[in-house]
């Protein structure tokens, strides 16, 4: 964590502000405050790039983005994709490699897993089940909001002809630990993983995506495409699928509702998603009256 004394001397007026939906921007309501909305809209008006970062697909993501004061690229699934809000246009995009792909399966098989697989957004981005709903009773919610994207499989070979971005794993927070070290050691240099944490439900989502995907490589890749260096890069999220995206900023923001090794790893601490943190955040660490 970045001292006090340390961002006061170097800090600058950001150019990009890359921020997480869920437990960030989002409250508990699924909303977007109204305050956060004005802070972000007078910083859009200035010319500061607002860059929305979620794990969401895209179709789950686009109704909160389209609320967003933002005319910009925005980072969806972990940084599997990458699109621009207005045109719609593929500005990055990545694929399970087939190899890795037709490998994982066969463990998923052999161990009875049984996660989401997510397709590409060049073939629709629609999401396939295998044939035990009974294993997706926890995910009702996230299904029930997808239903018209969902498809079912009953032989897991069928995935491996698929072109996969996103694999989804989903259980208890430690079952998701140890399946994140046992994925680590037999595919080591093959995929990438993003763990998104709820300890308040026991629930974890544990993402596997292409190797070098993550947000914060996603994050590097829309900083250069603009011209903007590091220095001038703000980040604000709330789980561990945040931190890589907090290693390619300046200045990273926790806020409160974070568990504490996402804390640790931010520059500072903000008020919680349920108080405008946002929007406490930036007036807080941005200077020369852009906000008053």
């Amino acid at each position: 964590m970045k001292t006090d004394v340390y961002l006061e001397k170097n800090l600058k007026t950001p150019k990009l502000i890359a921020i997480d939906l869920d437990g960030t921007l989002l409250n508990s309501e699924y909303e977007i405050s109204s305050q956060d909305l004005k802070t972000l809209r007078k910083l859009n008006d200035i010319g500061i790039k607002i860059i929305p970062a979620t794990g969401r697909r895209f179709s789950s993501a686009i109704p909160y983005v389209e609320k967003i004061p933002c005319d910009s690229l925005v980072i969806l699934q972990n940084g599997a994709l990458i699109i621009d809000k207005n045109s719609r246009d593929i500005f990055f995009h990545s694929e399970i490699d087939k190899d890795v792909l037709e490998s994982i399966v066969d463990f998923n098989k052999r161990f009875s897993l049984f996660p989401v697989y997510i397709s590409s957004f060049r073939v629709g981005g629609r999401i396939f089940l295998m044939d035990n709903l009974k294993k997706y009773k926890i995910l009702n919610k996230y299904l029930s909001k997808n239903v018209g994207d969902i498809e079912i499989f009953y032989e897991s070979d069928k995935i491996k002809k698929i072109q996969v971005s996103q694999i989804m794993y989903f259980g208890r927070v430690s079952e998701m630990r140890n399946l994140f070290e046992k994925l680590t050691e037999g595919y080591f240099g093959y995929i990438s993983l993003a763990l998104t944490e709820y300890k308040d439900r026991d629930l974890s989502i544990l993402d596997v995506m292409r190797k070098d995907v993550s947000k914060g490589k996603a994050l590097k890749m829309v900083r250069k495409f603009y011209n903007i260096e590091k220095e001038r890069v703000w980040a604000i999220g709330d789980n561990v699928n945040d931190i890589d995206m907090f290693r390619e900023s300046f200045l990273s923001m926790a806020v409160a509702n974070s568990s504490q090794i996402v804390k640790k790893e931010a520059s500072v601490v903000i008020p919680d998603n349920n108080c405008s943190g946002v929007s406490f955040g930036l007036k807080k660490f941005l200077r020369g009256g852009i906000l008053w």
